[in-house]
């Protein structure tokens, strides 16, 4: 079975044969995120730049898509 990047993670299906809610490369992406900024260099006093946000969203997406990659293979 192929873990397709766009399909809904959490799929409900509406009247319209619509999918609702995230995509499983976004709920993947966002699981990784939360990984990537909990750890402890990641205090909750220490402000985080836009430029290491968008490092961190990058390399959340980058592992998201390795995932998918890896559970396709």
């Amino acid at each position: 079975m192929k873990t397709l990047p766009n399909e809904p993670a959490y799929p409900i299906e509406t009247i319209h044969e619509e999918f609702l809610g995230m995509s499983k490369r976004e709920y993947f992406a966002s699981m990784a995120l939360q990984g990537l900024v909990s750890n402890d260099s990641c205090k909750a006093d220490i402000v985080i730049s836009k430029e290491m946000a968008d490092t961190y969203a990058q390399d959340a997406v980058t592992l998201a898509d390795a995932l998918i990659k890896a559970l396709n293979k």
